[in-house]
């Protein structure tokens, strides 16, 4: 413990006490300092020009002979936003939910059963590969063996 704690402090008092070779430069130049202050103040002038811009801005109050031509005449504007709202919201709630069960069946047993018959196909490859690779190791082992055996001052 002692030996531990002994030898954590000389190195941290060796490599505080040893000079380094390179200095570091750890100055930017002139150029490059005065451009982030450049860039820095445009910022904070395109800032507050947008915070001024926002704080005189007025809506435009509309007028009531305009309000008819806009509403395209005797068209009731709430006839005419709920019977498109009324025929479309059930086609989209049914699209929503064929895409959510497309996803939910794409993602969690097509997905599961192409992993399985991937892994199952890998599997089924090797399945002989053992035998050769293991009879390669033997062969190599009893070659290595025999020379050995028959001069062994090869391996010397």
């Amino acid at each position: 413990k002692r030996l531990a704690l002994g030898s954590i402090l000389a190195g941290y008092v060796i490599s505080n006490n040893i000079p380094t070779t390179n200095i570091q430069i750890l100055t930017m130049p002139l150029y490059l300092k005065i451009t982030a202050l450049v860039v820095s103040i445009l910022g904070f002038l395109i800032a507050l020009e947008l915070n001024n811009l926002t704080l005189k801005y007025y809506m435009s109050k509309i007028k009531p002979f305009s309000m008819f031509s806009t509403s395209l005449g005797f068209f009731p504007s709430i006839l005419h936003r709920m019977i498109p709202l009324k025929s479309l919201d059930p086609s989209f709630k049914v699209s929503l939910g064929l895409l959510d069960l497309i996803w939910l069946e794409k993602s969690i047993p097509k997905s599961n059963s192409l992993i399985h018959m991937f892994t199952s196909k890998m599997l089924t490859n090797q399945k002989g590969m053992i035998k050769l690779y293991f009879l390669s190791f033997m062969i190599t082992i009893t070659l290595v063996t025999t020379i050995y055996i028959i001069s062994p001052e090869w391996f010397q």
